[in-house]
């Protein structure tokens, strides 16, 4: 539901999954920056942790491309993600930012945001002139 040539009917539920996506890549590259720092320290293991948490770090520039094309367009998002490389922290900005535009994006299309979930639109049933 996430490809990008989904029909527009489910354009809510892929804003949904691209919306949550980053906010767990997020927490991977945190715990990336922080195990760089524990290994920096000379604490044993945290190479191990460093190395998980790198694939995590890395997907979440996948996940802020296919997000930021959704919301702000390529250039935007380029120029975004080529800072973020430079600028570490300015990741994690990017993708508070970003998880608002898309919260913004979802409320358009109907459903109810709240901050780590959405609800999609209730059906509406038609009912006939006699209430059956």
């Amino acid at each position: 539901a996430a490809h990008p040539e989904t029909t527009s009917s489910q354009r809510g539920y892929r804003l949904e999954r691209l919306r949550q996506a980053p906010l767990f890549a997020c927490a991977g590259y945190a715990a990336f920056i922080f195990a760089a720092g524990l290994d920096a320290a000379g604490v044993p293991f945290a190479r191990l942790l460093l190395l998980w948490a790198s694939a995590a770090g890395v997907a979440g520039y996948a996940l802020i491309w296919l997000g930021g094309k959704e919301v702000w367009g390529r250039p935007i998002t380029a120029l975004v993600l080529v800072g973020s490389v430079f600028v570490p922290c300015l990741l994690l900005l990017v993708v508070g930012g970003l998880h608002q535009y898309l919260g913004r994006a979802l409320k358009a299309e109907g459903f109810r945001v709240t901050w780590l979930s959405a609800q999609p639109p209730a059906p509406t049933i038609a009912q006939s002139r006699w209430g059956a």
